[in-house]
C-alpha cells in the first residue's frame, strides 16, 4: 500500500512542475516525437511502460532502473521526403551513484528548400538559392530502482536548431516513473508515466515556440502463449497541450526470445493507415531491427537500428 502511495505522490509531483514550468505558445521541434530506434517504431511509440533498455534514454528514463549491462544503439531512419534522423546512445551501469547513466545524440536533417524572395514589387523570384534546417539533440539521462516495483529516471536535452541562417536553442527534461507487479491480476504488469521535453522555449528570430511538453501514461504485461513463444502487448496515452488526446497501441511475439514480430497504431497521425510494423532478430548480444510505416503520397518511412548489450 505504501508502494502505491509513493508512486501516486511522484506522478502529482510531475504534473505539478509541468504546470509551474510548461509554457504556452506554438509547438516547435517536431522531430523530438520520432521514434529514435526501430523497436520503438513497431510498437508505434506505445513504450512508456516497455522500456527496460537503451531505449529508455529517449522514451522513459525511469526504465534505465532495469538496465543491468553496458548497452549501445544507433539508428537510420530513412524518413519520407528525403528527410533523415539519425540517433546514437549509450548507457551503462554505475555503482558509485547507485543507478545508470546515460547519453545519447539526435541528428534530424530536413534536407534542401529552394528559397523563395519576394521583391519590392510582388513579384516572386523562385530561383535564389536553396536553405536548409537541421535539429540536434544531446540528452545526458540518469535512472535508478527505489524499491522492488518502482523506478525512477531524469533526462537534461540540450537543443540545438538551424533554419536557414536562424539558430535556436533549448534546454528541456524529461521525468518518468515505472511501476512494476509480478503477480498483478495474475501477470505480470507494467506502469510508465513520463514527461518529456519540460523546458524552456526556442526563439529563432523574433517569436518564441514551445517545445511540444508530453504527458504520457503507458501500459503493459506479459504472457507465455507457449514454451517458445511470448506475448508483449501494450498501450500509451498522451497529451500535448492544445492538441487532443492520443493512443498509441503496439505489441510484439517472440519465438526463442530471437525472432520478433512488432506491430502498432498511433491514432495521431493524420494520414496513412496508422498502422506500422516491424521486425528483429537477436544473436547472442547483438539485435537488428527493421521497423515500417506508410504515409501514402508522402512516401513510406523506414527505420533500421542495430543494438550491442
Amino acid at each position: 500500500m505504501k508502494k502505491k502511495i509513493l508512486l501516486m505522490i511522484s506522478i502529482i509531483s510531475l504534473f505539478l512542475m509541468a504546470n509551474l514550468f510548461g509554457g504556452y505558445g506554438t509547438h516547435s521541434m517536431l522531430s523530438l516525437r520520432l521514434p529514435t530506434s526501430a523497436t520503438i517504431a513497431g510498437f508505434n511509440n506505445a513504450y512508456t511502460a516497455v522500456a527496460d533498455d537503451v531505449n529508455s534514454l529517449s522514451v522513459n528514463p525511469a526504465g534505465l532502473g532495469f538496465v543491468k549491462n553496458n548497452q549501445f544503439l544507433f539508428m537510420y531512419n530513412n524518413y519520407v521526403q528525403d528527410l533523415n534522423h539519425n540517433y546514437l546512445a549509450y548507457c551503462q551501469p554505475v555503482n558509485v551513484l547507485g543507478g545508470k547513466i546515460g547519453v545519447n545524440i539526435s541528428l534530424f536533417d530536413a534536407g534542401d528548400f529552394d528559397r523563395t524572395t519576394i521583391g519590392s514589387t510582388g513579384i516572386l523570384y523562385n530561383n535564389n538559392g536553396f536553405f536548409t534546417s537541421k535539429d540536434m539533440v544531446i540528452g545526458a539521462s540518469y535512472g535508478k530502482t527505489i524499491n522492488p516495483n518502482i523506478n525512477f529516471g531524469l533526462t537534461l536535452k540540450y537543443i540545438n536548431s538551424k533554419i536557414d541562417d536562424y539558430k535556436a536553442n533549448a534546454f528541456a527534461g524529461d521525468l518518468g516513473i515505472i511501476y512494476s507487479e509480478e503477480n498483478m491480476f495474475s501477470q505480470p504488469v507494467k506502469i510508465g508515466f513520463v514527461i518529456k521535453n519540460l523546458g524552456t522555449k526556442i526563439k529563432y528570430d523574433k517569436e518564441k515556440e514551445s517545445l511540444p511538453t508530453e504527458y504520457r501514461i503507458g501500459f503493459a504485461s506479459f504472457f507465455n502463449l507457449s514454451k517458445d513463444v511470448n506475448l508483449l502487448p501494450a498501450i500509451d496515452l498522451s497529451y500535448i497541450k492544445d492538441e487532443k488526446v492520443n493512443v498509441n497501441v503496439g505489441a510484439e511475439i517472440s519465438y526463442l526470445n530471437s525472432f520478433f514480430v512488432r506491430c502498432g497504431y498511433d491514432n495521431s497521425i493524420d494520414i496513412g493507415n496508422k498502422l506500422s510494423f516491424g521486425a528483429g532478430y537477436k544473436i547472442k548480444n547483438i539485435s537488428i531491427d527493421y521497423a515500417f510505416t506508410s504515409y501514402d503520397e508522402l512516401g513510406d518511412g523506414h527505420r533500421i537500428s542495430l543494438t550491442i548489450k
